[in-house]
């Protein structure tokens, strides 16, 4: 946290900064950034800055403007009382844009379903909505397990958006179909059942002279 906040000190127009990690509900934690500024800049703008210091799963979901940063008798902030940003984030600066594909929409009900947000754009990105380290690597189990393909975790770095993954994976891959899905999954069962089975052992005509 200490490393986002002097990052965010840098920019020109904030006065002070201070991070949050929030958990408003249960396993949903999301970075927060409250700042004061005298000219107050767009959590875009402040995307933009933070980007170019820091990687992307280190740049807070939501941005708070305040008039002051609360503080503690002892002169410290007080992060207890840091208000919550009101379900504010950040999406897509170009609008909402809704899925298009079949592809596109299955990742989309994923990222929904693990960051629990009402929707999710084609052009939005996975940290812009409040996505971290921890929840990506649970929605790259998700990604493999529903869409029976070889995703890789680095490739929901490299295509941030419901878009660019969509295409990268389509370009990558050939999607099973159901038939295809049900053969594999008889095949892997086989194969299981083939790897438990003790191997028999046959006896050469040599060793039954020598057992005689």
């Amino acid at each position: 946290l200490g490393e986002v906040e002097a990052a965010l000190r840098l920019h020109p127009f904030v006065s002070d900064a201070a991070l949050l990690l929030r958990e408003d509900s249960p396993g949903d934690k999301r970075l927060t950034a409250y700042f004061t500024a005298s000219q107050p800049p767009s959590a875009s703008e402040l995307r933009s800055f933070l980007e170019q210091r820091l990687p992307s799963f280190m740049v807070p979901s939501a941005f708070v403007l305040l008039d002051a940063l609360p503080l503690t008798a002892a002169g410290k902030v007080d992060r207890k009382a840091l208000p919550a940003p009101d379900g504010l984030r950040l999406g897509s600066p170009e609008g909402y844009v809704e899925p298009g594909t079949e592809l596109e929409r299955a990742i989309a009900r994923i990222w929904q379903e693990q960051l629990r947000v009402d929707r999710v754009g084609r052009d939005e990105r996975f940290f812009d909505l409040g996505g971290n380290s921890l929840s990506i690597v649970q929605v790259h189990g998700k990604l493999r397990g529903v869409l029976g393909l070889d995703v890789a975790l680095a490739d929901l770095f490299q295509y941030p958006t419901v878009g660019s993954l969509a295409t990268h994976l389509s370009n990558t891959h050939e999607r099973p179909s159901t038939e295809e899905k049900g053969q594999r999954r008889v095949q892997a069962r086989r194969e299981r059942a083939g790897q438990r089975r003790p191997a028999r052992t046959q006896r050469t005509p040599n060793e039954d002279e020598t057992d005689e």
